[in-house]
């Protein structure tokens, strides 16, 4: 298999792992910023005190939610990119590694 085909195929996967997982995590952060609001507004008695720390909730939130779905996807890519790729049996640039039979004594 040839490192384009490999390449490609890991796109592929990024892709399409990229699909499956971008809806549980919007749903999920999108949940926590709506819960963090009041408290980021200052609603309620003593809510100005709290409305800093809601905000930085919040953002942080938003940050998290684009560093999972673009940044770590890209990093891993890169990281797996420069490692060695692991070498299968439907390699053709497989070598034939198996040791000759232990000569009879």
């Amino acid at each position: 298999m040839s490192n384009c085909v490999r390449a490609a195929a890991r796109l592929d996967a990024a892709i399409a792992a990229g699909h499956t997982r971008l809806r549980p995590v919007i749903m999920t952060a999108f949940a926590m910023i709506i819960g963090m609001l009041p408290m980021a507004l200052g609603l309620g008695e003593g809510g100005e005190q709290n409305a800093p720390l809601g905000r930085a909730v919040i953002g942080g939130l938003l940050i998290a939610t684009v560093a999972t779905l673009f940044f770590v996807p890209v990093v891993f890519s890169v990281i797996r990119h420069k490692s060695r790729p692991r070498l299968t049996n439907d390699d053709p640039d497989l070598i034939d590694m198996e040791l000759e039979p232990a000569a009879q004594h």
